[in-house]
């Protein structure tokens, strides 16, 4: 195959801006094949086995139909701290880390007590969680896939 990079920058420059291609490869290449963001960076990674060129067409393919880089994925960034999800949960917004700086900012920690109804992937309420030690957090959600995603991610957040 030729440059991984190059392959990648060829397939989605058409599709999306050069600062997203960017980001894509990224994502792509530091999430799905375990490449450390350094060897992104200086090209130290040029040769893939013929499962992962065969894994890479497929998310590239995923990606130039629309489909969220977060949902190929499986799994998303949010204030620091990963997590799992799919499409039975919606991605978490830039929008949303920043309302969860400013109940971070406006908590008394010690006294409070937060319900996070339609938690989803449960990223408001563990991120809360994590920051706010000392609060009372509960997590709602009437789908059943959802509070299955949640629940991992607490898990995994721990």
């Amino acid at each position: 195959m030729q440059d991984v990079k190059k392959f990648l920058k060829n397939e989605l420059k058409a599709h999306f801006s050069p600062e997203e291609v960017s980001s894509l490869i990224r994502l792509i290449l530091e999430k799905e094949f375990s490449i450390p963001l350094a060897d992104i960076l200086a090209c130290k990674f040029n040769h893939l086995s013929d499962a992962a060129v065969q894994k890479l067409s497929e998310i590239v393919d995923k990606v130039k139909s629309g489909e969220p880089i977060q949902y190929i994925l499986g799994e998303t960034d949010f204030f620091g701290l990963s997590f799992f999800l799919n499409r039975s949960v919606l991605i978490p917004r830039p929008e949303t880390e920043e309302l969860v700086q400013w109940v971070i900012d406006s908590t008394n920690n010690a006294s409070a007590k937060i319900l996070d109804i339609g938690t989803g992937s449960g990223c408001i309420a563990v991120t809360l969680a994590k920051k706010l030690p000392h609060a009372e957090i509960h997590a709602w959600d009437i789908s059943p896939a959802a509070l299955e995603v949640a629940r991992k991610n607490a898990e995994r957040n721990g």
